[in-house]
């Protein structure tokens, strides 16, 4: 039973270390500046307050380190490789013939996402932190779950604000897909069957991933796109990931802007889910 308890917090934990993190840090601060304020106000009128409130000081300093240590132990415990990773991976998303910006409105940032999951509008992709489950922390669908989109082989949805749309060329195609959410947030529903132009459309999504036998980069169709585990593979050999939304089609030029080079490029006949 204790087992169970233990990797069940373990986890969560390293599910939300950061936001964690942040809140004990937030905690802390305003609780040494308080006391910084009574000390301040309170020293010269009570002679044992210096010494009362450099106690507390160091009470909330050894707390909130324990805390730190407590988290981390946990996180690390509970990953696949009791360290904190960094995975990265380029990032092209197409829908009829248009490639969409993921924004923030997020003052003070350049990426989209959450303090593990960052989408950079320059087309990258950036994990930071522990991996205890891939398919929940480092798969395609985590990603777009951390924008605000979400994605499998039949529906995709996307954030449409007003700063996406104002870049765009031609967004009349787009139109037929707008929804807007309870809170008045605008997105777009995408689904299998509907159609660009004249024909119906679908979704696809291809991966360039490097393979060390080849020297290579193996061009896949992903089959379960929610599914496909970025690779921890460095920055100059990092997977370009591909979607589409348009007609049917088994073949597709469009790679991550210039990456990889095209001819370190091979291709399977294999489909592939999880990779």
């Amino acid at each position: 039973m204790l087992d169970s308890y233990g990797l069940y917090f373990g986890e969560t934990l390293s599910a939300t270390v950061s936001e964690y993190s942040v809140r004990i840090l937030v905690g802390a601060i305003i609780a040494s500046g308080l006391v910084l304020f009574l000390a301040s106000a309170l020293h010269n009128k009570y002679h044992f307050t210096k010494k009362a409130f450099y106690t507390v000081l160091s009470g909330i300093t050894v707390a909130t380190t324990a805390a730190f240590v407590v988290i981390h132990i946990f996180a690390m415990t509970n990953s696949t490789t009791s360290s904190v990773e960094r995975r990265e991976a380029r990032f092209v998303l197409s829908v009829c013939e248009q490639q969409l910006p993921i924004t923030t409105d997020a003052l003070f940032s350049s990426s989209a996402g959450t303090a593990r999951h960052k989408i950079f509008e320059e087309g990258r992709l950036e994990y930071l932190g522990y991996v205890s489950d891939p398919l929940r922390d480092v798969s395609l669908g985590s990603f777009f779950e951390a924008f605000g989109g979400s994605i499998n082989a039949n529906i995709m949805t996307l954030p449409y604000p007003q700063e996406v749309e104002s870049r765009l060329a031609n967004t009349v195609q787009l139109n037929q897909f707008i929804r807007t959410n309870p809170i008045g947030e605008r997105y777009l529903e995408i689904q299998n069957g509907t159609s660009c132009e004249t024909f119906p459309s679908m979704i696809s999504v291809y991966s360039y991933r490097y393979s060390d036998s080849k020297d290579a980069f193996v061009r896949s169709k992903v089959v379960r796109p929610e599914e496909y585990i970025v690779s921890d593979q460095p920055y100059d050999k990092a997977d370009c990931i591909v979607v589409l939304f348009g007609e049917p089609s088994e073949n597709t030029n469009l790679r991550c802007g210039d990456y990889p080079d095209a001819d370190r490029i091979v291709t399977t006949t294999e489909s592939e889910g999880t990779l």
